[in-house]
């Protein structure tokens, strides 16, 4: 399978010819050619892919010549523009549609509307890893996965193929809609404990589909007492709870809360439904304009009531998953020192060496279920980001409870 994927870079086709100059990670796919080529459109030409994938984060890339070559090579050629966010796409699903005139099967990395060609709806699949990460994440905790292997990840990617259905294929739409994602996760998280379980890496049983819903975080802020055994310091008492986004429920702590929490009058004397303060922080979101500002008024959100967050994704969660994750938390990434609030993870650095294991005991939590890491490298085709790359496992860490 390897030998049959080509890569393309800044200086054209990775060949074994240009071994001498390439980083490790390209030489598995610099296979013999008899000549280096440089253009892509030439590329396309001599080796008439059936699929073309883009993470180059060159907007453009797929001309509109490459696309319309695609088309004349196949039948239904295979079009993927996945770099983020969707300024820097390859191209967009409007040219991939109308330059192959419909036969094109698509998918992005970043959301594209919905549109009309020739009569026919068609609905363009988000191919990332918003999918993939809430299910593996809740199977990993849920199974208590020593490690997540190659083959638990392929399964993952067959549990999102198998829950897209016939009208999802008939507006040619190659991915389930947001709308499925908790569903979707659950049955990622059951089918990649059952891979566990084959690879002897479980050390907890789940045995259905029901098993897993039970345990996710279904309903937040429903129904729920307010967990006064959280409340382990004298801190937390009063007005370090109002401070603390985890105890924190606003508005929505009852009056007998207030009286036993110590935080009776300092909140305004008004009881509201996490459902009511969910509509409300709606409203003040849809008067936002700019994606980043509605990105950082959410932060602002989780940082103070993380309660209040989660029930806002998980009950709009096709409006709020693009604002959190791709496409916007790229520009997020890009200029997450200018729009920083507050600290969010662990930062361990090149300096740190011999100090790892002091400085994780640092974290305020004994009990951690999951750790998200990134070293900044390589964040959505954006490149080395260094620090500011902690919006990337900080919005992975919220798909993962969220989902």
């Amino acid at each position: 399978a390897k030998k049959r994927c080509w890569l393309v870079d800044s200086k054209g086709l990775v060949v074994h010819s240009r071994l001498h100059e390439l980083q490790h990670h390209k030489i598995p796919y610099a296979h013999e050619y008899p000549e280096e080529i440089k253009e892509f459109i030439e590329v396309v030409r001599k080796l008439k892919p059936t699929a073309i994938i883009g993470v180059s984060a060159q907007a453009g890339a797929f001309s509109q010549q490459v696309i319309e070559l695609m088309a004349e090579l196949n039948e239904r050629p295979i079009i993927f523009p996945l770099s983020n966010p969707t300024s820097k796409a390859e191209c967009t699903a409007e040219e991939a549609v109308k330059f192959t005139k419909g036969k094109v099967l698509f998918a992005s990395g970043s959301p594209f509307p919905a549109m009309e060609y020739e009569g026919k709806r068609f609905v363009p699949g988000q191919g990332n890893n918003a999918y993939i990460f809430p299910g593996v994440g809740l199977g990993a905790v849920l199974g208590g996965l020593k490690h997540v292997t190659d083959g638990m990840l392929r399964i993952a990617a067959q549990a999102v193929a198998d829950t897209v259905t016939p009208e999802d294929v008939a507006v040619e739409c190659l991915y389930p809609p947001l709308t499925k994602i908790r569903s979707v996760s659950a049955k990622i998280a059951l089918m990649v404990i059952e891979e566990a379980k084959k690879e002897n890496l479980a050390t907890k049983t789940v045995a259905s589909i029901d098993d897993v819903i039970k345990n996710m975080y279904a309903n937040p802020g429903s129904g729920m007492d307010f967990p006064i055994s959280n409340i382990v310091r004298k801190a937390d008492v009063g007005y370090g709870v109002l401070r603390n986004p985890v105890l924190n429920h606003g508005l929505s702590f009852s009056l007998e809360e207030r009286k036993k929490l110590n935080i009776h009058g300092l909140l305004p004397p008004v009881v509201r439904s996490f459902q009511d303060e969910v509509k409300r922080i709606q409203a003040q979101l849809d008067r936002i304009q700019r994606p980043l500002d509605k990105y950082i008024f959410l932060m602002e959100l989780q940082n103070r009531n993380e309660t209040l967050f989660y029930r806002l994704v998980v009950d709009h969660v096709t409006d709020i998953m693009p604002l959190i994750y791709t496409p916007t938390v790229g520009e997020a990434c890009q200029k997450y020192g200018h729009i920083f609030q507050r600290p969010r993870g662990m930062y361990i650095s090149i300096e740190d060496m011999g100090s790892v294991k002091s400085i994780l005991a640092n974290w305020p939590s004994k009990k951690v279920d999951v750790v998200v890491i990134t070293d900044g490298e390589r964040i959505l085709g954006l490149g080395d980001l260094g620090t500011y790359g902690m919006g990337i496992p900080g919005e992975v860490s919220s798909m993962l409870l969220a989902g």
